[in-house]
């Protein structure tokens, strides 16, 4: 079954003897991503803020038994 798929041998002389490693160039860090950090801390800090204000409409309506 595999002689149908067979395509041939590898010319071993072909394949070159020593790669260099070339590192991919990065592109520069950019220090201004105030709106990322500020988009971050508000996707903490608006679900604790309506958590809080759930429990602080909980506790003053809650009637006394």
């Amino acid at each position: 079954m595999l002689q149908g798929f067979y395509i041939g041998e590898i010319d071993v002389s072909t394949i070159p003897k020593n790669t260099t490693y070339v590192a991919p160039k990065q592109p520069a860090y950019h220090h201004d991503k105030s709106m990322e950090f500020y988009i971050r801390i508000l996707q903490v800090l608006v679900p604790i803020a309506i958590l809080a204000l759930a429990l602080a409409v909980r506790f003053y309506t809650k009637t006394s038994e």
